[in-house]
Parts: C-alpha cells; structure tokens; sequence
C-alpha cells in the first residue's frame, strides 16, 4: 500500500499518520507555540557550541529560510547587539516588534539581514495526553502497545 511505498521503502512524512494512530492508542495531541520567539515567529532554532551561538535549524519556508539563514551559520549579533556565550537570545529580542535584524557569518563571510515575521507559527512543541474519553477498545489498544495500565 501507500504506507510502505512512501514509509518502509520511501523517505516519506510520517507525521500524516500520527494522528489517526494516537486516537486509535486514546491520545490527544496538544499543540503550545515554542516559547522562544525567534523560532516561534522567525523559524530558525539556535545552537551553542564553545560559546559561539550558531543556528541549528530553519522551518522550510519561514521568514529566516526565505532570508537564507542557514545550518551552522553563527549568530554574531541580534538587532546590533552583540551575541556572547552568556547572552539569553529572548531577552536580546523580546522588544523586537515583528522584525529582526541577524548578523550571520558563514564560510561566504559576514551579512546581516532583516527578518520579518509574517504571522505564522513555527516549531511548535506537541504533548501526548491520554483521552479521558477513551474507550475500552483504546485502552485496550494503549495497552497492547505500550505495555503499561491507561
């Protein structure tokens, strides 16, 4: 079928098939927006190595993907402030009013960029919470599956 052609033989998305699962296991899905602004509006996650700050990912077309931010990148300075080992990247961005201004270096040398947020979410953080609804055939299944009591 279509499952084994894009999953088991494929490079497929499996996230399509995550929800009718859970609610086959009597889960629910809870969707909160990423605390951190810069992934949450901007689409780009950081990273901290030897106390250079670098980026570690970029939602595929979010504002810092359309811009050309890119992996490992390192994030010199946000909004002209400079970026040390001890900076806290929200507080840096916090008063930022839907625009960001990144200064990036790279192997192609340093840049900076304006970042504008264009009302989408991104990288959201889900949690699994069992249905208090659910029925004993989800329960049953939950607990086929996980081996532990709903």
């Amino acid at each position: 079928g279509v499952y084994f052609k894009e999953i088991i033989w494929g490079k497929g998305n499996i996230e399509k098939y995550l929800p009718d699962t859970f609610t086959k296991l009597g889960l629910l899905v809870e969707e909160t927006p990423s605390p951190h602004v810069y992934e949450n509006s901007y689409g780009f996650k950081v990273t901290h190595i030897e106390g250079a700050t670098l980026i570690g990912n970029c939602a595929p077309n979010s504002p810092a993907d359309k811009m050309g931010v890119a992996l490992n990148d390192i994030l010199l300075a946000v909004n002209g402030q400079p970026i040390l080992a001890d900076t806290i990247l929200d507080e840096v961005i916090q008063n930022s009013a839907n625009e960001l201004k990144l200064t990036l270096k790279s192997i192609f040398g340093e840049r900076t960029i304006t970042l504008h947020a264009d009302g989408t979410s991104y990288f959201p953080h889900y949690k699994l919470l069992k249905n208090q609804e659910a029925t004993t055939e989800q329960k049953q299944f939950f607990e086929a599956w996980s081996k532990q009591a709903f």
